[in-house]
């Protein structure tokens, strides 16, 4: 069946033959459960409770916060255009907003003139 709201989430698993074995339902916002029947439903995914500065955080829960974070043992992995090496990207995250933006303005004029020479 067709989402009934927004945030939902729905799955159907199918089996070789085509036919309806399971069922992944929920929303994004809360929970995702896995059905094999009726009778046999779990919870496979819950969304964690939001951090204490969650509006200082833009509402991103700390998951979403962590995805952008830059572990010193990462570093030497990533590719040099990987964005947690953005100067403006760090500068957001430590709260230098008017100094984030300038580097940006300063990023995208760079981008810029590189393609007009290329």
């Amino acid at each position: 069946s067709a989402p009934s709201s927004k945030n939902e989430v729905i799955g159907i698993l199918h089996n070789a033959k085509g036919e309806k074995t399971r069922m992944l339902k929920g929303t994004w916002s809360d929970a995702l459960y896995y059905a094999e029947s009726t009778s046999s439903i779990r919870v496979i995914w819950r969304a964690s409770e939001d951090i204490p500065n969650v509006s200082d955080m833009y509402g991103f829960t700390r998951f979403t916060i962590e995805l952008n974070e830059l572990l010193e043992q990462d570093k030497d992995c990533l590719p040099t255009s990987d964005t947690r090496f953005r100067p403006d990207q760090r500068l957001f995250e430590n709260g230098r907003l008017a100094d984030a933006e300038r580097e940006k303005a300063r990023l995208e004029e760079k981008q810029r003139q590189a393609r007009r020479l290329a």
